[in-house]
């Protein structure tokens, strides 16, 4: 975990509001490296990349998970540390100007466009649809909005020379097809945690998932969204669960209820293995 909001204070990791994965796996010796999001700026990933050890020269792949200033404005400055042409997986509005009320109407999207990407060595990939990234890997494309408790609130966007609401369908996951069961990585979970676990099933044609992991947006849901999700949750089964960034407190804790050891909040520096 590069970004998180969080850090062990003993750890010397720096936390910065975002979120930031390195994501590496191995099937058949193919070898991916891919960088899931890139918070927002590349302070926190600099820092905590030294701290693990660990360079992006031999990275493969960027994917942006949605377009909000927190998961997104690190972007040009970790393509100019790679320091070689790299494909970055992006859904096209991602790029529309992006807003909310902080109480005021605040802008929290990209602070850069398309050409300012590819000008630092970004290769676009912009799609609505899933990509695969290597044998057992692949990014969602958009998810479809299916339970009835999990729609995106409070997000407003330009798109046509109009003011509207956002409804975030420029949010897309990671899905790493693993023997145990599927791992789901997501950045904020703006279309439902649920909804995006429905999606990735149906992707990789399998039902059984082994891990979650990401930021669950339920940091603001009211009591009985919480309990819906965890309860669907709980219906899925997963054997590990990893909450972070946007999650919060109290949906941490029912999970923790819910999942007993299963359920590990991660933060920034955290290294999760699954085999």
């Amino acid at each position: 975990m590069l970004v998180e909001d969080t850090a062990d204070e003993k750890s010397g990791f720096t936390c910065k509001h975002g979120l930031s994965l390195l994501i590496e796996a191995t099937k058949r010796k193919k070898r991916l490296k891919a960088l899931f999001d890139v918070g927002p700026s590349s302070q926190a990933i600099e820092h905590n990349m030294k701290k693990l050890n660990l360079k992006l020269n031999d990275l493969n792949v960027i994917v942006i998970s949605h377009g909000h200033y927190d998961h997104v404005d690190g972007l040009l400055k970790v393509l100019n540390l790679v320091e070689k042409p790299v494909p970055v997986l992006i859904h096209p509005k991602a790029f529309n100007p992006k807003f909310a009320y902080k109480p005021h109407l605040t802008y929290i999207g990209a602070t850069f466009n398309r050409l300012n990407i590819e000008a630092s060595g970004g290769v676009l990939a912009s799609s609505t649809t899933p990509i695969a990234l290597t044998d057992g890997v692949a990014t969602s494309g958009e998810i479809p909005l299916e339970t009835g408790f999990e729609k995106p609130k409070g997000f407003w966007k330009v798109e046509d020379d109009r003011f509207v609401e956002d409804l975030m369908v420029d949010e897309q996951a990671v899905i790493v097809n693993l023997p145990e069961g599927l791992a789901v990585i997501v950045g904020c979970s703006h279309r439902g945690v649920v909804n995006t676990i429905q999606h990735a099933q149906r992707i990789m044609n399998r039902k059984e998932v082994y891990a979650l992991i990401g930021g669950f947006h339920l940091l603001k849901a009211s009591d009985g969204t919480i309990r819906e999700t965890v309860d669907q949750l709980e219906k899925i089964s997963p054997e590990h669960v990893y909450p972070c960034h946007c999650t919060g407190r109290r949906a941490v804790n029912r999970l923790g209820l819910a999942f007993g050891d299963g359920c590990n909040q991660v933060r920034a520096g955290d290294v999760v293995t699954l085999r």
